[in-house]
């Protein structure tokens, strides 16, 4: 674990405070014109993601920095295991014109994280109102925290898949 001291920071704090249902939670799809925006919280069982972290999780990182094969074993790695929550919030384009991507990706955050029952979240960005769960909000969090680095794979994997079906 001492080769990857930072990653587990904020979930540390995070637990020490008494959050056990701790989400790390990511979109994807705010900057394309095309598809839904998606957001994902996963939720890590706090012994598991130490256990593993050096094993399966010491390359997660940000979606954005990893290929995507590599995507596509972490999500199914993170999808599969036991000691992994994983929540997915989507909004479609027609609410996203109706509301404006901004609310459409808070909406979808909390959508996420309603559905594994945070009771706090690391959150990818800038705070914001309206979660379900109090939150920490981390600018580029994505790369800074296991947790958000997890939900930024399923978000992106999620809607890659869709827009894929879609084409």
């Amino acid at each position: 674990m001492s080769e990857h001291p930072d990653v587990l920071l904020y979930e540390k704090e995070a637990w020490a405070s008494g959050f056990l249902r701790l989400a790390g939670i990511d979109e994807a799809g705010r900057g394309p014109l095309a598809g839904p925006v998606v957001a994902a919280a996963v939720i890590f069982e706090p012994g598991y993601i130490e256990r593993e972290l050096a094993i399966v999780y010491g390359r997660l990182t940000d979606s954005k920095a990893m290929s995507e094969k590599k995507r596509d074993e972490y999500f199914d790695i993170l999808q599969g295991a036991a000691a992994v929550q994983v929540g997915v919030g989507v909004v479609e384009p027609e609410e996203i014109d109706d509301i404006n991507i901004l609310k459409a990706t808070h909406k979808a955050m909390g959508i996420a994280a309603a559905q594994v029952g945070a009771d706090f979240a690391l959150v990818d960005g800038l705070p914001f109102k309206g979660l379900p769960c109090g939150h920490k909000a981390i600018v580029k969090g994505d790369a800074l925290s296991i947790s958000i680095s997890a939900a930024s794979i399923i978000a992106k994997v999620t809607r890659d898949r869709m827009m894929v079906a879609l084409d």
